[in-house]
């Protein structure tokens, strides 16, 4: 048994402890299941995972589960997972946990448990990091926008702040932070496209029919058709002041700045099918929940050229779509539920996630709600969308995990 710590400090010692724990399990396990939480950050960490087992050889099966399993009976990683108070008989086979934070649990024979102050897919990534061609680190950085340790303003944090930093290094990528609106492809883009593709803030009717013309409004015409990546920093503070002017003035919303303008991160190197890291958080969350499948966030991740890059595309193209949502508005519903809960008319295709989001940006949903959908036997939430909204054990605080979903009861 080990529990181990990763920080910038011990992370050349432990970091290599926890390698040779993961190693391991691969090379003993005839079948290595790994168990990851409903966040996006775990996921993307248990894709990393996944795929590390799958290169050195070893047959992989991948499950996503509020909770772990009760007994160890298989060679196992746990990804995400606070509770884990297992005694020595319940774990029957060597298992290793990570968790983003504090673990306060105390392993037992047979285990080891890592945690650290980062995000999952940052200490996947530094504890296997010569497994992980470049796109699959651009991947393990989608996870670092997926979690706590990059802030509203762009700024990375703890370990996430050092796998950057080891990231920016490696010529291949070409990395670079950009200050810019928090637009999709900043660095490839002028100011306009950017902006019409942009989900995270989204704002409906911004940019008009594409053309921006409703953004010319407010006296920066001049920039809109400019490059993204050459926009000097009184022209940004024009743009962002014309953005928050527009959703004070048509949505009565007071939006802060650093709703609408950060540091992102994005890779100059043409030949990658990823280039903006951020982007690939919302590819992949978009990904999970259009089909209602979270395992898709692995399948994406190991199919970059084909399975990502169709959800990216589809991403981009969502924002249609998203404003009609948006339009259409939310019913509160009343009853015994444990939560805010908020009924919307969407279907398989949409994004529970990045509709919460945009509601919620224009203040039409607090912080602590969920968004209900019908489904053949009641009322359901994405886990992703709950989690994001609650905080963790948010999905089984609110309802019953049923297939990847969570049941919120039966409709009214």
């Amino acid at each position: 048994m080990l529990k181990l710590t990763l920080s910038p400090l011990t992370l050349e010692k432990d970091g290599a402890a926890a390698r040779k724990a993961l190693e391991a399990l691969v090379e003993e396990a005839p079948l290595l299941r790994v168990y990851s939480y409903p966040s996006l950050d775990a996921l993307i960490a248990s894709g990393l995972l996944f795929l590390i087992a799958s290169k050195l050889g070893a047959r992989a099966a991948l499950k996503v589960s509020p909770e772990p399993p009760k007994v160890i009976e298989a060679d196992s990683v746990l990804v995400g997972y606070r509770e884990l108070n297992y005694k020595a008989e319940e774990v029957k086979r060597k298992a290793l946990a990570l968790f983003s934070g504090e673990l306060k649990a105390i392993p037992v024979h047979g285990t080891t448990y890592v945690d650290g102050e980062g995000s999952h897919a940052a200490m996947v990534a530094l504890i296997a990091w010569e497994e992980l061609d470049s796109e699959l680190l651009l991947m393990a950085l989608a996870g670092s926008y997926a979690s706590r340790y990059v802030s509203e303003m762009g700024r990375f944090s703890g370990l996430d702040l050092l796998l950057l930093e080891k990231l920016k290094a490696n010529p291949n990528l070409s990395l670079s932070m950009k200050t810019v609106l928090k637009t999709y492809k900043p660095h490839e883009r002028d100011v306009c496209t950017a902006m019409t593709l942009t989900l995270d803030p989204y704002y409906p009717g911004i940019t008009g029919r594409g053309d921006c013309s409703v953004l010319a409004a407010y006296g920066v015409g001049s920039m809109l058709k400019g490059e993204m990546r050459n926009v000097k920093r009184e022209e940004l503070e024009a743009l962002a002041g014309a953005v928050l002017d527009y959703v004070k003035d048509s949505f009565k919303v007071e939006l802060r700045p650093e709703a609408i303008v950060g540091g992102v991160v994005v890779s100059e190197n043409k030949s990658l099918a990823i280039s903006d890291p951020r982007e690939a958080s919302h590819a992949l969350l978009y990904a999970a929940e259009a089909l209602r499948d979270l395992s898709r966030v692995a399948a994406a991740m190991a199919d970059v050229q084909g399975e990502y890059s169709l959800a990216e595309a589809r991403l981009e193209a969502y924002g249609r779509r998203l404003a009609e949502l948006v339009g259409a508005g939310v019913t509160r519903l009343r009853g015994n539920y444990k939560a805010k809960v908020y009924e919307v008319q969407i279907s398989k295709g949409d994004s529970p996630t990045l509709l919460w989001r945009a509601l919620r940006t224009m203040g039409l949903v607090e912080q602590d709600s969920v968004l209900a959908f019908k489904g053949e036997d009641g009322l359901y939430a994405s886990p992703l969308q709950v989690e994001e909204a609650l905080g963790y054990g948010g999905a089984r605080r609110v309802g019953e995990w049923r297939e990847g979903l969570v049941w919120l009861g039966r409709a009214a």
